[in-house]
């Protein structure tokens, strides 16, 4: 009998010991793996699966090649290559990844788009190229004008990124 009185309450502590332990650790891994599967990590690590020749970039042939094969994969790629360069740098790939936010350098982001807007590529966004996709009048040709500093009638990276160009990237 006092053999059973000392061994159950002993048993009985290591067994709730045991229990908590499992608790915490099935919450912890629940956390990790919440956490690990936001949608901006989610669209990295599939950048980096398809980035084979790890260059930071993914061509076009290592993004069909990966199983998006198509036309509807190829209209993907241009939607998604907005400097027309044949490659999607990170930036690209996750746009609007993480909760519809864009996540990266400011500045970076805006060159991308500026880059998007100009569509002959001769280092100015016209108001025509600016009001692509755009409603004429109201709010975009207010903010074109306001962009337009020089009142040149084209847009500048610096007029069209404003403050972004200038300002430091931010540290993660």
């Amino acid at each position: 009998m006092r053999y059973r009185n000392t061994i159950l309450p002993w048993f009985l502590a290591m067994l709730l010991v045991f229990a908590t332990g499992l608790a915490v650790a099935q919450e912890q891994a629940q956390s990790t793996e919440a956490t690990e599967t936001s949608p901006m990590k989610s669209c990295l690590k599939r950048f980096e699966a398809l980035d084979k020749k790890h260059s930071g970039k993914v061509s076009k042939e290592e993004f069909m090649a990966s199983g998006h094969g198509g036309a509807r994969a190829e209209k993907i790629f241009s939607s998604k290559d907005v400097n027309h360069d044949g490659n999607l740098t990170k930036e690209e790939f996750c746009m609007g990844a993480g909760g519809g936010k864009v996540q990266g350098d400011p500045a970076a982001l805006c060159k991308t788009r500026f880059n998007a807007k100009d569509a002959n590529h001769d280092g100015k966004v016209t108001k025509d190229e600016f009001m692509v996709g755009r409603k004429p009048g109201g709010k975009a040709e207010d903010q074109f004008k306001q962009k337009d500093t020089n009142g040149d009638g084209a847009l500048t990276l610096e007029e069209f990124c404003g403050d972004k160009e200038k300002q430091p990237p931010k540290s993660q």
